[in-house]
């Protein structure tokens, strides 16, 4: 689970779904339309990040230092549709949930690959 509660002895946490994470890169990025990378191969790419100190954040920084790295963040979003617009125009590239409105950018400048 993501969160940024701190853990209580007497709250008990359920999950209620599993997002899936997706790479999201510009439309004309070399990895645009790709099935699968190793997540180490981003490692020189710019990454649009969510804000530090959300949980999103804190298990994306972990996924890439596990991967052998530290994701050059060079903007940072509150809110996927606002990060997902920066993929769009060429900014970096990121790892969130599906998002439903990446369809509408996907036939303009984002593609959701992997």
């Amino acid at each position: 689970m993501i969160s940024t509660f701190d853990p209580h002895p007497q709250i008990h946490w359920h999950p209620l779904l599993d997002e899936e994470l997706f790479l999201y890169v510009p439309a004309k990025h070399g990895y645009a339309g790709r099935t699968s990378i190793a997540l180490k191969q981003l490692s020189e790419d710019g990454f649009i990040g969510i804000r530090k100190g959300l949980g999103m954040r804190e298990a994306i920084d972990g996924f890439c230092r596990e991967a052998g790295f530290t994701p050059q963040i060079k903007f940072e979003g509150e809110d996927i549709p606002t990060i997902a617009a920066l993929v769009s125009s060429r900014l970096g590239v990121t790892i969130i949930p599906a998002f439903q409105g990446i369809r509408y950018h996907q036939r303009r400048n984002c593609f959701a690959t992997m």
